[in-house]
């Protein structure tokens, strides 16, 4: 399964349940809210914080407007869409969206200067970009030196004059599926490094590095992911609901870690068995040695088969 399956798999199975939540402290409500939208505010009392939310169902609809808005705009297979935005419910659908038409992702940190700005989206060939209401002084300084941009998409209100509406588009397109056939080995995701010693690092994954994530808690019941607008998005992603006990869990990283401990805790535990045959039996210490050789190397290469996906 790709990673847009379970998306699609998660709406038909639970396409009324929550899915997102946006809770924001700092944003007052508007007033002049229309009908679309007021089925997202949650009716609470007016000192309650600012909150949002959308179902499985609305998650997936989204996307496909999305998807359907960049073939519509004649974005061809492989095309690189960079997503620059604050935490907010609008991030994870337009990924998504990106993903269903074939295009490749390209989170951007929203910590990055004009400069770096400039430099990921050159670097990485970006002829599209969809960026928020808190880059717009950023992005003003550099937008006419971004020649390789063929259209700019804005989540928001009063977008300055060189982007186009996204929200506003997404509405008059369709939300069914897009007429994309994906593979597991087309390029999805270009991720760039923290940049600590320098300017970011691009990093290219495919479908089958996305998708492998998830393809260890593949029976969990249904996800639900919370968060507000101040900090990167893309760690929650991974943040997964266990049916057994509705409660979120880490990042499936944290499951790899208790489970390499458990491994080298197993390990231990036979070598001091075998210990204790072979000072009793001391004809067994040759049988002791290829046991342990054996078992430590099946346990070592089952750890390594679990960790692949880390080698995106």
């Amino acid at each position: 399964m790709l990673l847009t399956d379970y998306l699609e798999r998660n709406a038909r199975l639970w396409g009324i349940e929550t899915a997102l939540v946006e809770i924001n402290p700092s944003e007052e409500r508007d007033q002049a809210v229309t009908w679309r939208e007021f089925n997202l505010i949650e009716n609470a009392n007016p000192d309650a914080p600012y909150r949002r939310e959308i179902s499985w169902r609305e998650f997936d609809r989204r996307a496909n407007r999305f998807a359907n808005l960049l073939l519509s705009r004649g974005i061809a297979r492989g095309t690189k869409v960079a997503i620059l935005m604050m935490n907010c419910l609008e991030w994870l659908p337009i990924y998504f969206g990106i993903l269903k038409a074939g295009c490749i992702a390209v989170p951007m940190n929203f910590r990055y200067s004009s400069e770096e700005i400039k430099y990921c989206l050159e670097l990485a060939d970006v002829e599209v970009l969809v960026f928020g209401p808190e880059f717009i002084s950023r992005m003003d300084a550099i937008h006419t030196e971004l020649t390789g941009l063929r259209f700019t998409f804005f989540v928001g209100k009063n977008g300055p004059d060189y982007t186009e509406d996204c929200l506003r588009l997404m509405v008059f397109c369709s939300s069914t599926p897009p007429p994309v056939a994906l593979d597991e080995k087309d390029y999805a995701a270009i991720y760039f490094s923290s940049g600590t010693t320098g300017f970011p690092k691009a990093i290219l994954h495919n479908h089958r590095a996305l998708a492998y994530v998830y393809k260890f808690r593949d029976k969990y019941g249904k996800q639900y992911t919370a968060f507000v607008p101040s900090d990167n998005f893309f760690n929650t992603i991974i943040s997964i609901t266990d049916k057994k006990d509705n409660s979120v869990s880490g990042p499936v990283t944290k499951k790899l870690k208790d489970r390499d401990i458990d491994g080298l805790f197993l390990g231990w535990l036979w070598y001091i068995f075998l210990m204790a045959i072979s000072t009793i039996f001391k004809d067994a210490i040759g049988l002791w040695i290829l046991i342990s050789v054996v078992f430590f190397r099946w346990r070592s290469k089952k750890i390594k088969e679990e960790e692949t996906y880390t080698e995106w």
